[in-house]
């Protein structure tokens, strides 16, 4: 009965993701530069123990909080690019 008390699905970080096959994009909500490099770390890490990969140049940074933009980060040699804005193609994103 074990399983049945636990959500099915990927913990990454403080995230959980369930029920996907297959994900084009996620997001992480987080509180500093420093969280942001574990999540992405983490997720890259996930995704690679299941035949997917991270698209490094689709992967971007952006603070839609306060203060002034994260510092640069960097995850297994690949540079997160850190954007004002952003658009996906046929998506109506309001921050």
């Amino acid at each position: 009965m074990d399983h049945v008390s636990h959500k099915p699905g990927v913990d990454v970080c403080d995230h959980q993701f369930s029920d996907h096959v297959y994900t084009d994009n996620a997001t992480f909500f987080v509180s500093s530069a420093p969280d942001a490099a574990y999540c992405v770390a983490g997720f890259n890490h996930l995704s690679s123990t299941l035949s997917l990969r991270v698209s490094w140049a689709k992967t971007k940074i952006q603070n839609i909080g306060s203060g002034p933009q994260p510092p640069v980060i960097t995850v297994d040699g690949n540079t997160v690019e850190q954007v004002d804005n952003f658009f996906i193609p046929g998506q109506h994103l309001v921050l």
